[in-house]
């Protein structure tokens, strides 16, 4: 007899042949976010499996999966102009800025960590103002480091900014009010 480890993917029933009988290759299953490799001996996946052959014993054989083309956004966030100077992080509130979306070279299970020398991480595109590098710093502590990617494409790296406080005073030079 022999038995099919396919590792999570769509449901692949038993497979038994006869003794002396010759191995028949089954229809490929489907697993979200990857791409079906064939069928391996071991589950290394380092030596396939041939059908068409006879089997001497019991066998177990696996599938191999290739992570597969998906994608990564990348969420930006600035800190309102409600907020009260000096809050701690957990307090803060933040508008949606831009989003960006990664796909180059980006597959599922693979983790997508922020570059925060990338200037890209101002806006979306690689657009940045020099009033927002003034006026905002990144919180770090706010921010995604990293994200693993999933196979559906909805993987999100969210990028905090706070904004920079800055105090007015106003004076008077008259003696009289």
């Amino acid at each position: 007899t022999g038995r099919l480890v396919s590792g999570g993917a769509s449901f692949t029933p038993p497979v038994f042949c006869e003794k002396g009988a010759e191995t028949e290759e089954p229809d490929a299953p489907e697993r979200a976010g990857y791409d079906f490799g064939g069928w391996y001996a071991d589950a290394a996946c380092a030596e396939p499996f041939a059908f068409g052959g006879t089997l001497a014993s019991d066998t177990v054989v696996y599938a191999r999966w290739i992570p597969a083309a998906s994608a990564c956004r990348v969420i930006f966030w600035k800190q309102k102009t409600t907020d009260a100077a000096g809050l701690p992080d957990a307090e803060k509130t933040y508008d949606y800025v831009s989003s960006r979306l990664l796909t180059d070279g980006v597959v599922t299970g693979m983790t997508v960590t922020l570059d925060t020398a990338d200037t890209r991480v101002w806006g979306a595109n690689g657009s940045s103002t020099d009033a927002d590098k003034q006026c905002f710093v990144y919180n770090a502590a706010n921010s995604d480091q990293s994200v693993t990617v999933k196979a559906d494409g909805s993987s999100a790296l969210n990028v905090y900014y706070d904004r920079v406080p800055i105090t007015l005073q106003f004076y008077t030079y008259s003696d009289s009010y």
